[in-house]
């Protein structure tokens, strides 16, 4: 009985069709394809009492064959298998990473497994992410000073974001979110605009929503604003190394979830204490 428990727990938790005999297997060694497979059609929970035939395209083989045929065994289980939304159902034009098993009697295969991808994954190129800092005179920095008897600075953030890559299955959006990690790294800032003003705000919040993503396209945060991030450093905060963070989400995804970044990054700005008096 609690075997019977056990595999029926697994089937309800993994996020795509199980065969049972199946998991305790490796399925990238135990299958004869694999293969990147974007649904036409959607597939309702159930549990198949006729032979399905699973009807889509495959984008990419990344091991043996592209199948010619893929089926749903009769008195099988099968999850929802659908065309868009990822987090919760596998919907029309949205690719998943199918794990194949060829059938003994005939030239068709048949899922063992299969996972939706993830954003990142979506992109047959990651996006390259830049963050600039500069200071009052137009040059790049990595490093300021703070303290009792040194003035205090305005600084020029921004971000950029190029795609050279092609969506596979259906487009989406993205949101970004431009912060900053201090030296104690247990808490996180990100810039919001209000009015044409800019100010930090403690969590993810986005600065910019929605943008667009098409292969080629270049975003810049500061075009989009209409001016560049600015900071003034003050003598009362700490010193030590700051990251400054870019972080592309789709669009109105949880960005705590890691699986839903499509591209990040960071850069080091260390602020230095300087107290020394000047005579």
């Amino acid at each position: 009985m609690k075997k019977i428990l056990y595999v029926l727990i697994l089937l309800l938790t993994f996020p795509s069709f199980v065969n049972a005999s199946s998991v305790a297997e490796n399925p990238a060694i135990a299958a004869d394809s694999i293969v990147i497979f974007v649904p036409s059609k959607d597939q309702s929970l159930l549990i198949t009492d006729q032979e399905l035939i699973i009807e889509g395209s495959i984008a990419k083989v990344e091991k043996g064959v592209a199948p010619s045929l893929i089926i749903i065994p009769a008195h099988s289980f099968l999850m929802p298998l659908q065309t868009g939304i990822p987090e919760r159902m596998y919907q029309t034009g949205i690719p998943e990473r199918m794990y194949l098993r060829k059938l003994t009697d005939r030239d068709a295969y048949s899922p063992m497994q299969q996972y939706i991808l993830s954003f990142k994954e979506r992109m047959t190129s990651p996006p390259i992410i830049s963050v600039s800092i500069v200071d009052e005179f137009g040059s790049e920095i990595f490093s300021a000073g703070i303290g009792q008897y040194f003035p205090t600075s305005t600084y020029y953030f921004n971000a950029t974001i190029s795609f050279p890559g092609a969506f596979v299955g259906t487009p989406f959006k993205g949101d970004v979110y431009f912060g900053v990690i201090p030296p104690e790294n247990n808490r996180s800032f990100t810039w919001v605009t209000d009015g044409g003003v800019n100010s930090l705000k403690e969590g993810l919040i986005p600065i910019a929503r929605d943008i667009g993503i098409s292969q080629n396209s270049t975003f810049s945060l500061s075009s989009t604003l209409g001016q560049s991030i600015q900071y003034a450093f003050k003598n009362t905060e700490s010193a030590g190394m700051y990251s400054i963070f870019a972080l592309l989400v789709a669009s109105g995804a949880d960005p705590s979830v890691t699986r839903n970044w499509i591209g990040i990054n960071m850069v080091p700005l260390v602020i230095v204490r300087n107290d020394a008096v000047i005579l």
